[in-house]
């Protein structure tokens, strides 16, 4: 060790030099000189950074994955998207999500801008008094329900929803089908949320999801009728749109005479489905 009435310059093999101390901290061990948490290793863990002493790790703050120089300042992050040192919810406008869920420039990339960004809306309702939801994605996307079920965090009430207590289908290509039970608590102005983690779902294309938590309360409607429909249902045929046209008609009708909307769906709901034979609710009530 060089030492003079300043400080030291240089140190021994087991020591790491100080320039902005000028003095010598000492190495985690020979060869994995860094400590984290009472453990040695050859470089900082990911989720650490160095400090200034040059040889204790510390670790990132939230919501950063890792960063560098201090703990705010990510490199990449949890649950959010990083651009420029900072996590964020959604990526800035004329930016897309890559792979490794960093905002890129459109300009890097133009063919990754050409849709809209990938997002969902769920839309929850009551059958027969109990809680379903139809999660719809703006455009097709590629999961399996064995991918939903070991994605999808939903939460009612505030109280997670647990895998055994839904069952989900795949409704359409943009469009699945939750049905509840077991649930506790009032069906009536309850807050149901779904969460899909950043990256974890994906269009065709390879968009990532940009929005990942959607939140909306639950009103309790006709046990007889469904009152939301996939905003992507495919296409009906020329029957079943005449079909909807008339039986509109009809439902005006039994308005305009007197009677009750409630029953109303529900007569229209029965001719729809007993005289014309189909097996779904009607998607206008």
């Amino acid at each position: 060790m060089t030492c003079d009435a300043s400080g030291c310059y240089t140190c021994f093999g087991n020591y790491t030099f100080l320039l902005s101390a000028l003095s010598c901290n000492k190495n985690c061990n020979s060869t994995a000189i860094y400590y984290f948490n009472s453990t040695c290793f050859t470089t900082c863990p990911p989720g650490s950074y160095l400090s200034y002493d040059l040889v204790n790790c510390l670790a990132c703050s939230s919501p950063c994955a890792t960063c560098v120089g201090t703990s705010g300042n990510c490199t990449s992050c949890i649950g959010s998207y990083y651009y420029l040192g900072k996590c964020l919810n959604a990526c800035p406008d004329n930016f897309y999500i890559d792979s490794n869920l960093n905002c890129q420039p459109c300009s890097s990339n133009p063919s990754k801008c050409t849709l809209p960004p990938l997002n969902y809306t769920i839309y929850p309702f009551t059958k027969s008094f109990v809680l379903n939801s139809y999660v719809v994605f703006n455009r097709p996307v590629n999961i399996s329900i064995t991918i939903f079920y070991s994605t999808v965090q939903i939460a009612y009430a505030g109280k997670a929803v647990k895998n055994n207590q839904y069952n989900a289908s795949v409704y359409n290509s943009t469009t699945f089908l939750v049905i509840f039970f077991g649930l506790s608590g009032s069906l009536n102005e309850n807050a149901l949320s779904f969460y899909f983690p950043p990256g974890s779902i994906a269009d065709q294309y390879g968009n990532v999801l940009t929005t990942v938590t959607v939140e909306s309360n639950v009103t309790i409607t006709s046990g007889v009728t469904e009152q939301v429909i996939t905003i992507n249902a495919p296409v009906q045929s020329s029957t079943q749109i005449v079909t909807y046209c008339l039986l509109a008609l009809l439902a005006l009708f039994f308005i305009k005479s007197g009677y009750p909307a409630l029953i109303t769906i529900e007569i229209v709901q029965l001719i729809y489905m007993h005289i014309f034979l189909f097996t779904d609710p009607l998607p206008f009530l």
